[in-house]
């Protein structure tokens, strides 16, 4: 029992490890990435993961894509483009939006090996311990930064480095994480990808932003 044991341990620690490491990866190319390119196209280019999602895992976890699960991502990444483009310029292709692609594909990565390690495995520990790795990561990376006044940051800035850590990163990934254990990949890349959506709806609800027609039909597609 001891041995069994100790085996799911290091199971957890590995496997956690290797998610946190795909998870780094993602965020760090993807906030690489917004210093040469627009928001807009990082919203667009990072959604690229719902269709490479499904071929991905044909090799990673042996599932073969439908003929659905290609025509649903494909009006998926439609309706996104027209959210996150409802007048906004033309697109082209600088530094940063080829890192920001490199962050879809470890994006990719990092939803399929959470479905192929989920089996036996405690969610909560793997996310706790992918969470830790992508911190130590964080931290070996911007060792060579300047360091913040800490003293001197405003309520504001507290509340949103609270609500980024709490909420938008570690709730989002537990639930995420739980999600996709339980979920196809493909199908579950598919929910993850509403998120231009719900960033558009409450830009308009909360900023008052105007809605074009544009992303009226990126809504429908979604």
């Amino acid at each position: 029992i001891r041995a069994a044991y100790a085996r799911n341990r290091r199971g957890h620690l590995r496997d956690g490890a290797v998610l946190g490491v795909l998870l780094f990866a993602s965020y760090w190319c993807n906030s690489t990435g917004l210093t040469d390119t627009t928001a807009s196209n990082s919203s667009f280019l990072t959604t690229l993961y719902v269709v490479i999602i499904p071929f991905l895992g044909w090799a990673i976890i042996a599932k073969r894509p439908t003929r659905f699960n290609i025509v649903a991502a494909i009006l998926c990444v439609a309706g996104v483009a027209c959210v996150a483009y409802g007048g906004a310029g033309e697109f082209s292709l600088r530094f940063g939006d080829f890192i920001t692609l490199a962050s879809a594909f470890f994006l990719s990565l990092h939803v399929l090996y959470t479905a192929k390690y989920a089996p036996g495995r405690s969610m909560t520990l793997l996310t706790v311990v992918q969470f830790l790795t992508a911190g130590i990561l964080g931290l070996a990376v911007g060792a060579g930064e300047p360091v913040p006044d800490f003293a001197h940051l405003g309520a504001d800035t507290w509340g949103s480095l609270v609500y980024i850590t709490v909420f938008a990163s570690c709730v989002a990934l537990g639930l995420q994480n739980m999600a996709v254990a339980r979920v196809d990949p493909a199908q579950a890349s598919l929910f993850l990808a509403t998120e231009a959506v719900f960033g558009v709806a409450f830009s308009i609800l909360l900023l008052g932003e105007a809605l074009t027609p544009s992303p009226f039909a990126g809504f429908a597609l979604t």
